[in-house]
């Protein structure tokens, strides 16, 4: 039984004597250390820090003392939120307190819906667990209401599901040498190049940089995404104007320079205002976006170099400034020459590779996570994971996603403990959904490197003796050996540091030479399963799209709130027959096409084909697919385009079998629109991210 520090009712309770009926319940199991009223962000709010006892602990994951929130007003507002995260951040909160929740109790209507709302938009934000005056009422005759409702709350959010870099550090693991490295190669003004497969945490740690960078006196970071169109459609000269309008708003002393001088002249004589005791680095994210070997915007083939000679120059002239890149290929600091012009960042840069995490930084996120959602990985499951994924930072998180969504969906009573057999038993099915994922993180390896992808091939089918002949030439590797995808060991066959990533290849290799072995078909006892996670994905996609869009200046495709009509959608049928088809197929349609297509209409008098077209070439290929197999199914004759390429599709899904040939082959229609629907999203996410 907990209590209530005196403290607390001399230093707060007395001036607020109606609060103590709010604390009360929750003396079952946390102890009252510490109060006061705070006034930030013209929201006035009560904060008490609850030192947890053992059951909580033990249920929870909570070891820390958790922050407490009242507030009075009848409406809750987003700078409550906001009061929140600055108390949260600074003393005697920061150190103190769990970092990663909080409680709120507020009068407030509708304060779960507000919640629920507000932390979908901001994903990273820190979870609040609301209560209100009715929780409270009912909490003081049943001791589990408190408990009941902290759980709904951490066990219902999938804190694995999130997919965009990580901004802030709550959520940031491992990667201390790599970010320690850096911030010493900007401290001596070095350049330095971070490379990796998709979704390894490149952005994420140049964000960790950053925020570790405002800390530091004298050091300054300017960060550029170079795949925003405001970005990589300049040419080089109106970057360079850019940068310099960037450096200017960082350092105050540093005026304009003649602007009749051409605009290389113009930086070069920047660079030598900075502060001698300052240090600038300039970070290119996404660099393949600005270089010859970007297929978005041409003109970088004639840009780059006079770009990268400008920059060159103005590191040699003033030598606090330094340069970071980031990005899946190395190509633009490893070939000496481009169009037989001496390429400007050839041997300037010092490159890391970024790998899957450590067993021991993917152990820290595993437990940190699972524990907050009652799910309790034990160590021989935290093993298997690292050995299936190779702590692969997405494909870990989606493997743990999964687990997640299934136990939710058989309502299995918390917290569990998530043992290696577990793993094991539903290696299968998780694996299918995994195996998507593969698809994107070797996309550009397959583009850009096709012989060492062939490899890869021959490893993944079984050819090993092949491989090995072939591999005693290490250019034929050296980019797989320094991604992290194999394991070359002097004794010893080579293998897979990835075996998901092997897996998928394999089946590629199969698919594209048409062996026997048809792809996967969710087998019929996990269909309504199956269903449930691909509808939950691809919803929460659909937001994350939206949303980013919206962020970046671009026309949202569905409101910048999910597809409308989403609950036809959420309850959508697993199809067994063509008349069930038909109603999935009208569904999809009426969400996911005509949905988009009257909203970007109405408010943006844009053509959906003609926007998909130029900036959304997957999805573009999903949407279609679900048009053509509607018309396919309403319509008795079709014009001789259509039926054309609605029969691409239904070779491609059915692998030139008729739907009659297969067995249960309507649903391996409908299959193919939900994971083909969930890919495209994911490849569009990671476009526009």
């Amino acid at each position: 039984m907990g209590q209530i520090k005196s403290d607390v009712k001399v230093s707060h309770l007395q001036f607020h004597p109606e609060e103590e009926d709010y604390l009360r319940p929750f003396l079952n199991d946390f102890s009252v250390t510490w109060a006061r009223e705070r006034k930030i962000k013209n929201a006035t709010i009560s904060v008490y820090f609850l030192k947890p006892e053992k059951p909580i602990s033990d249920l929870f994951g909570i070891e820390d003392e958790i922050l407490l929130a009242i507030s009075q007003f009848p409406t809750l507002q987003p700078r409550a939120m906001q009061a929140v995260e600055a108390i949260m951040g600074e003393s005697p909160a920061r150190g103190r307190v769990d970092q990663s929740v909080f409680l709120l109790i507020s009068p407030a209507n509708n304060l779960k819906q507000w919640v629920d709302e507000y932390t979908s938009k901001i994903p990273e934000s820190r979870i609040p667990i609301p209560f209100t005056i009715h929780d409270i009422e009912d909490a003081r005759n049943d001791a589990w209401v408190i408990r009941n409702n902290i759980g709904k709350t951490l066990y219902y959010k999938n804190l694995f599901a999130d997919q965009l870099p990580v901004k802030n550090d709550r959520y940031f693991f491992g990667r201390e040498g790599v970010v320690a490295e850096f911030l010493d190669a900007i401290r001596s003004s070095q350049n330095r190049g971070l490379f990796g497969l998709r979704k390894t945490g490149k952005t994420s740690l140049l964000y960790k940089l950053d925020r570790l960078s405002k800390e530091q006196d004298g050091i300054e970071i300017i960060l550029y995404d170079c795949k925003l169109p405001a970005i990589r459609e300049l040419d080089y000269k109106q970057f360079l104007e850019k940068i310099m309008e960037d450096i200017r708003s960082k350092f105050k002393n540093v005026g304009r320079v003649n602007s009749q001088d051409h605009v290389s002249n113009q930086f070069v004589n920047k660079m030598k205002l900075l502060p001698a005791r300052s240090k600038l680095s300039l970070v290119f994210d996404e660099i393949e976006y600005i270089s010859p070997i970007s297929t978005v915007n041409p003109h970088w083939k004639e840009d780059f170099v006079p770009f990268w000679q400008t920059l060159w120059s103005a590191q040699s002239e003033a030598r606090n400034i330094s340069f970071i890149i980031a990005g899946v290929n190395p190509t633009v600091v490893e070939i000496d020459l481009f169009s037989g012009v001496q390429n400007p960042m050839f041997g300037i840069f010092s490159n890391t590779y970024l790998r899957g995490f450590h067993v021991e930084d993917l152990r820290n996120m595993i437990k940190i996570f699972g524990r907050r959602m009652g799910l309790n990985f034990n160590e021989e499951s935290i093993k298997y994971m690292f050995e299936r994924y190779g702590g692969h930072p997405l494909l870990s998180r989606m493997a743990c996603s999964f687990v997640h969504v299934e136990e939710a969906q058989r309502n299995t009573r918390r917290p569990i403990e998530i043992s290696k057999e577990y793993l094991r038993e539903q290696e299968k099915e998780c694996d299918n959904e995994i195996l998507y994922y593969c698809r994107h993180i070797v996309s550009e390896l397959k583009e850009f490197y096709p012989d060492e992808y062939e490899m890869l091939e021959l490893l993944a089918s079984g050819n090993v003796a092949d491989f090995q002949e072939l591999s005693a030439t290490d250019e034929w590797i050296r980019h797989l050996r320094a991604y992290g995808l194999l394991e070359i060991p002097e004794i010893g066959r080579p293998i897979f540091a990835i075996p998901a990533v092997g897996e998928f290849i394999a089946r590629e290799r199969r698919r594209r030479r048409r062996q026997p072995l048809f792809r996967d078909i969710v087998l019929k006892d996990v269909r309504p399963n199956w269903r449930m996670r691909r509808v939950e994905a691809i919803l929460s996609d659909v937001r994350d799209l939206d949303q980013l869009l919206v962020d970046s200046g671009k026309f949202e495709l569905y409101g910048g709130r999910g597809i409308p009509e989403s609950e036809r959608f959420y309850t959508i049928q697993v199809v067994d027959d063509q008349s069930s088809f038909c109603a999935f197929i009208n569904t999809m349609y009426r969400c996911f096409v005509e949905g988009s297509q009257k909203h970007l209409k109405k408010k943006h008098r844009v053509d959906l084909w003609a926007y998909l077209t130029s900036d959304f070439p997957d999805l573009e290929q999903s949407l279609k697919r679900i048009r053509l197999y509607r018309h396919n199914q309403t319509h008795l004759e079709l014009w001789e385009d259509v039926e054309s390429e609605c029969q691409i599709f239904l070779r491609e899904d059915l692998e030139g079998k008729s739907v009659d040939q297969i067995e249960g082959g309507y649903f391996v229609l409908q299959q193919a629109v939900l994971d083909n629907l969930m890919i495209d999203l994911h490849c569009e996410l990671a476009r526009v991210i």
